[in-house]
């Protein structure tokens, strides 16, 4: 059953590989049809672009809340991409653990706090969008927006529910973490 587990992890990392690569050349193909610009002048500056905007999003803080919204869920999924490779590499690789590295400890800490960081950012966002409803949304596409909010806070959910439940049945793991413990009644983390 393991081999056919891996062969299957396998086989879903290679289709999203494929299709990466398929709409990255697609999208690359299309930005070629602009004109062409030097991109490697100035390059001090375009770093510091990069580390702001992108980086500390300052533009996104010219309105507090929803500056503080997009963060908590942008940097929520990347904190959480640990948990993706977790996975990966489990259905990979039987027994892989992110354990030498910390992931019991100070990893497993960061999921939880931006796991529920991107549920607060996902109440904030609806709160945005149903309650204060700035004007640029106006015209944008509110049910897209909902279903988007709402996937995020079930993969959200599920990851603590699921940690939550392997605490429950005595399962304490380096994938359990804090959440697991606090949803399944035990308010301690396990440590190290």
């Amino acid at each position: 059953m393991t081999l056919v587990k891996s062969i299957a992890v396998l086989a879903v990392l290679l289709a999203a590989v494929v299709y990466f690569v398929l709409r990255a050349r697609r999208l690359y193909r299309i930005l070629r049809l602009g004109p062409n610009e030097n991109r490697f002048d100035n390059i001090p500056e375009r770093i510091r672009g990069v580390l702001s905007y992108v980086g500390a999003h300052t533009r996104m803080f010219r309105n507090l809340y929803s500056g503080l919204l997009h963060l908590f869920i942008f940097y929520g999924f990347v904190v959480l991409l640990t948990a993706i490779v977790q996975a990966f590499g489990e259905g990979i690789v039987p027994g892989f653990s992110l354990a030498l590295i910390g992931g019991n400890t100070w990893i497993a800490f960061l999921q939880d706090l931006f796991g529920v960081l991107v549920l607060v950012g996902v109440l904030m966002a609806l709160v945005n969008r149903l309650i204060i409803r700035p004007r640029q949304f106006h015209e944008s596409n509110e049910v897209d927006a909902l279903i988007i909010l709402g996937l995020i806070a079930t993969i959200m959910v599920g990851m603590l529910g699921q940690n939550a439940a392997r605490v429950a049945q005595g399962g304490v793991d380096d994938r359990s973490g804090v959440r697991g413990h606090w949803l399944a009644g035990r308010g301690r983390y396990p440590g190290p």
